[in-house]
């Protein structure tokens, strides 16, 4: 999911209580190159504590990535995201963002999108 909104308004804070109980990684504003897949990956790889719920399919717990300001993020680590999900259907992604339209404007970008709920703040 993609919490849009403008500065303020506690998207931060929502996904902080959405991650609460999941093994999560929070990538900040100053990781947004491509390099940052690397580091999506190795958390993924990583092994859960046991008390992490586990899903089907993924017996090291949910884990979870917590993408910061993701409309500052550059085209070609949203391109790498892209094929990251395609590969990794077990891991969530929360992302939050001020200006979705900064975004949407490639067809990649658009495809990216697809496979996010945006949710309005």
């Amino acid at each position: 999911m993609i919490l849009v909104g403008a500065g303020g308004l506690g998207k931060s804070s929502c996904a902080d209580i959405l991650v609460q109980d999941c093994d999560y990684r929070r990538i900040g504003s100053n990781e947004r190159g491509v390099d940052t897949i690397e580091i999506i990956e190795e958390h993924c790889r990583n092994f859960s504590l046991p008390l992490r719920k586990t899903q089907k399919g993924n017996p090291q717990g949910q884990k979870v990535v917590w993408l910061e300001e993701f409309d500052q993020t550059t085209p070609d680590f949203r391109r790498a995201l892209r094929g990251f999900i395609e590969e990794h259907p077990y891991v969530r992604f929360i992302a939050t963002a001020n200006n979705i339209n900064k975004i949407g404007r490639t067809e990649e970008d658009k495809a990216l999108l697809s496979r996010f709920n945006i949710i309005d703040f």
